[in-house]
């Protein structure tokens, strides 16, 4: 039996009798005469059919003021009659409580008629309170002042999770309710599983700015799916939207269940970052990701995802998330350590962003802008591998440990793509070889793909960028497929909006559910505000032209490479060239492949580069020779 937090041992208290058909409306009145302090006592959690537990006696006759809710429920109810028969025993002095207009019986008329009465449904509930409080015992309180003590833990030590935690400006009321809710739920989900022959106890439970996750402990031995099936029928039980269930992984026979709070808390960005988890994070690409069901904030690093993928509906909270990703970037590292590629197909969201010199180029709109700039990514990817090799280092990271004189400054690139199914849709095959490229061989060169949309649909998130893209952020989608194209798991279907999502990294078994964060557009103007006045509002440092060629000026060195004569004569026996082609026979690397491909493209022996298409042969073999020996005599 737990009591509620606002109980302290032996002092003054209140007992509340009531039926519990009338659980929801008398709990209104518990939960609000707790928060103003009052100690109050009611047998939530009593086992049914018991003749009259001991506790249960125990409680009323150590309470200092016995109060009764009369309802056409109550008056029939044995428990209640008992409850009321033993105080009257006692010689207490009943308070009765009208939940409605009642014919009482006539004993229990002729036992009541010299006491006070309260009529709750004559008045509105607000004017209703301020009656009730006159006729509380001023004893059983334990706060003269709410707002000047609160409790600090709970009956058994461990600190409560406070809605104070959460919002600094809430009323002390309605954290008390925070600390009620629970309770309530707790009861019902008991209450529920016992009804479908399942009986249970609940091992733990932690409270969420949106959501509490209560794990649940069955007697024998229960299948999950058997369980699962429960869901709906549970949430109607709770009078909420939708809950989730999923098995323990420590606990035999338990089970978590995670139900939407009736009263909400949302994350601020800045609640995360003004944090010195934030900003003591070693990494230049820590973002903030929201929080966890126990409140605690969870960062994310980048580079070791190092690709996102985000699905979900509209207003769902993609953009939100992308923005608060972008701010966290933004107070984490400088124009020269990172450049943001903007690219904003519903061009309204990341203008915002527009003119500060963290920008590779202005934010893009537009399918032609943006297939260019994946374009020119790919190319600047390809680029970077070349430097490297020809510095013999692996990645960016051995790159920037150089203590070379002169060496090119190269910043990290991360590419946020708001709602890319429009790129897939009218551009699907340049589109999906970009990205499986850049997802395939940009993490070493330092260029990160975070990509939203809002058509969680086979045409848009194919198996290809699936495969390439391991790491998953899903928020509410309409039906349990879209769930599974997004985190081949069921789940997103449950998710309540506005911020609720299932993070799933590439290391985890299962998919972590949190409150994501958002950014407002006073956080923006702020980080705006704190680049510009570090940095000022220097120009972009690359320009994205109307049209952008594929074939990149080869460098003098690689212009007497021995191999580009064998390359040569594989185009000539094919027909047609990949670099995978030179890569198997030649058995060399694929910087060096794609710089000999590059090559035979610029001697114009081969076609430039057409989707995933091999490149074609456009000279005879006779001229492939020719246009070797001219290129030697370096005519």
């Amino acid at each position: 039996m737990k009591l509620p937090a606002a109980y302290k041992g032996s002092e003054p208290y209140i007992f509340v009798s009531y039926s519990h058909v009338d659980r929801e409306e008398v709990l209104k009145d518990i939960i609000w005469m707790v928060g103003l302090g009052y100690r109050v006592w009611y047998d939530e959690g009593i086992e049914f059919g018991q003749d009259f537990p001991t506790e249960l006696a125990i409680a009323i006759k150590n309470c200092s003021q016995f109060i009764i809710y009369i309802s056409p429920n109550s008056v029939i109810s044995k428990y209640v009659n008992r409850e009321f028969d033993y105080a009257n025993f006692l010689g207490f002095k009943v308070f009765p409580v009208y939940l409605e207009h009642t014919e009482l019986p006539e004993r229990l008329e002729f036992l009541m008629s010299t006491t006070h009465r309260l009529y709750r449904f004559r008045y509105p509930w607000q004017d209703f309170c301020e009656y009730y409080e006159k006729g509380i015992y001023e004893q059983c309180r334990y706060i003269p002042d709410a707002t000047k003590e609160k409790p600090k833990s709970s009956e058994s030590g461990k600190p409560l999770k406070s809605a104070k935690t959460l919002d600094s400006s809430l009323p002390e009321s309605t954290e008390q309710a925070c600390k009620t809710e629970p309770d309530e739920s707790a009861y019902r989900i008991l209450q529920f599983f016992d009804e479908h022959s399942h009986s249970a106890k609940l091992t733990e439970y932690i409270r969420g700015s949106r959501i509490s996750r209560y794990e649940v402990q069955f007697e024998k031995a229960t299948k999950l799916e058997s369980i699962k099936k429960l869901a709906k029928d549970l949430a109607r039980a709770l009078d909420v939207p939708s809950v989730l269930i999923d098995g323990s992984m420590e606990r035999k026979n338990s089970v978590f269940i995670e139900a939407p709070n009736k009263i909400e808390f949302f994350t601020p960005v800045q609640t995360i970052l003004k944090t010195a988890e934030f900003r003591d994070a070693p990494s230049l690409l820590t973002v903030a990701l929201g929080n966890d069901i126990s409140g605690k904030h969870y960062l994310v690093d980048l580079s070791k995802l190092p690709h996102v993928l985000i699905a979900g509906v509209t207003g769902s909270g993609k953009t939100a998330l992308i923005e608060s990703m972008i701010v966290s970037l933004l107070y984490k590292t400088t124009p020269d350590e990172l450049k943001l590629l903007l690219i904003d197909l519903k061009n309204t969201e990341l203008s915002r962003f527009d003119g500060l010199p963290n920008l590779l180029f202005p934010v893009v709109h537009g399918l032609r802008h943006a297939g260019n700039s994946l374009t020119w990514l790919t190319e600047e990817m390809v680029r970077r591998y070349l430097l490297f090799h020809d510095f013999n280092v692996r990645g960016l990271d051995g790159y920037l440990a150089l203590q070379s004189a002169g060496k090119e400054v190269l910043p990290r690139i991360v590419v946020f793509i708001d709602e890319f199914s429009d790129l897939m849709l009218e551009r699907a095959d340049k589109t999906e070889e970009a990205i499986m490229r850049i997802a395939q061989m940009g993490k070493a060169v330092g260029i990160h793909l975070i990509l939203a949309t809002q058509r969680p649909s086979i045409s848009v998130i194919t198996g290809i960028i699936k495969a390439n893209i391991p790491t998953r952020i899903a928020f509410m989608v309409n039906t349990v497929v879209d769930s599974r194209i997004i985190l081949d798991q069921s789940g997103a279907e449950n998710l309540l909006g506005k911020g609720d999502l299932l993070y799933f990294p590439i290391s985890a078994s299962r998919p972590v559910r949190l409150q994501g964060c958002s950014a407002s557009e006073r956080d923006i103007d702020e980080a705006r505000r704190f680049v510009l006045s570090r940095f000022g509002e220097e120009p972009v440092v690359y320009t994205l032209p109307d049209e952008i060629t594929n074939a990149p000026q080869p460098k003098p060195e690689d212009a007497h490479d021995p191999k580009l004569i064998e390359a040569a004569r594989i185009a000539a026996l094919q027909g047609n060239i990949t670099i995978t082609d030179v890569q198997r026979n030649l058995h060399i690397g694929y910087a060096h492949a794609s710089r000999l491909i590059d090559m035979l493209e610029t001697l114009g022996i081969i076609s430039p580069l057409e989707s995933s298409k091999p490149r074609e042969l456009l000279v005879t073999p006779g001229q492939i020779e020719h246009l070797l020996e001219m290129h030697d005599a370096g005519q």
